[in-house]
């Protein structure tokens, strides 16, 4: 998983949230100069990386702050990983020799879903800052739980997954049909993987299974862009296309990208400048509807 990487700067803070270890890009100039408008976006780092993976895009996010309109960007370690690392074997795929691999990775992301929520419950108390909307990012493992976390909680006002998936059975099944014998001793088969109750928490949990719950609290899609490599290969984006045909049609009519998908042509499991550039631009974008002016970008 290819990210710009990018300096620590000392525009970074470390806060500790209820036993969670999470670094807020932006905060010791917001609190120098309280802007008018404040928004938090969280941003999730992909499997086997840990929160510092994302800094490129936490320090883009908050670059254009203006004394009337700042960003808050937030990272935090995904279960077992980086501080949280508990059994790194759970990470792997079952290529690296995890039979656990699909219910490892999903009870993950989904998790992450669940500490999105208790941030947005709890950071502005320990901040002392109100914060006027959420949104979030994620790559890779981080896409994934992006697209869990718009369609779990209603207070994101808009999600920008990057190469991340909407439909995980899908995405497992064509992972595990593309394994042959001479990768790994025991290929996984839908009966070894998918039973009734793995399936019944997708059915209950997955974006493809919730597109309905994009809809926010006026009844309007929160506006999503989904950002994908076109030459992926882990997380091919025509593993989500039932999600995207789904989309399509909640959000026609709607603004024409209030649902954008990106295609980065020459791009695999990685994230360009230009993923970064066209991502942060959105969430400024929507996250900022209705304020002006806006910081330049």
């Amino acid at each position: 998983m290819s990210i710009p990487e990018a300096k620590k700067t000392d525009n970074e803070t470390e806060v500790q949230v209820g036993g969670l270890a999470v670094t807020v890009y932006g905060l010791p100039e917001v609190r120098k100069q309280p802007p008018r408008h404040l928004v938090a976006v969280i941003v999730l780092h992909g499997r086997l990386q840990n929160r510092d993976a994302v800094r490129f895009l936490c320090q883009k996010l908050v670059a254009p702050n203006s004394k009337e309109i700042a960003f808050l960007a937030v990272a935090f370690d995904q279960r077992n990983h980086g501080t949280r690392l508990l059994d790194n074997v759970k990470n792997g795929d079952w290529r690296a020799g995890n039979d656990s691999h699909a219910i490892d990775m999903f009870s993950i992301q989904y998790g992450t879903t669940c500490d999105a929520s208790f941030l947005i419950d709890t950071l502005p108390a320990f901040l002392g800052l109100d914060i006027a909307s959420w949104g979030i990012m994620g790559v890779s493992l981080g896409g994934h739980a992006s697209f869990l976390s718009i369609v779990k909680d209603s207070r994101i006002s808009a999600a920008v997954p990057i190469v991340g998936c909407a439909d995980y059975e899908s995405l497992m099944t064509s992972r595990a049909a593309n394994l042959k014998p001479a990768h790994i001793p025991k290929v996984p088969t839908a009966a070894t993987f998918k039973t009734p109750q793995f399936l019944g928490m997708l059915r209950a949990l997955d974006p493809v299974h919730n597109v309905d719950k994009l809809r926010g609290r006026d009844g309007r899609p929160r506006p999503v862009a989904w950002i994908v490599g076109g030459k992926d290969r882990l997380v091919p984006w025509k593993a989500s296309e039932k999600w995207l045909s789904q989309a399509k049609e909640l959000y026609s009519g709607q603004d024409a990208d209030r649902l954008t998908f990106h295609i980065e042509t020459e791009a695999g499991h990685e994230v360009t400048p230009n993923m970064a550039d066209i991502g942060t631009k959105f969430l400024w974008k929507w996250l900022t509807v209705g304020v002006a002016p806006r910081g330049k970008l």
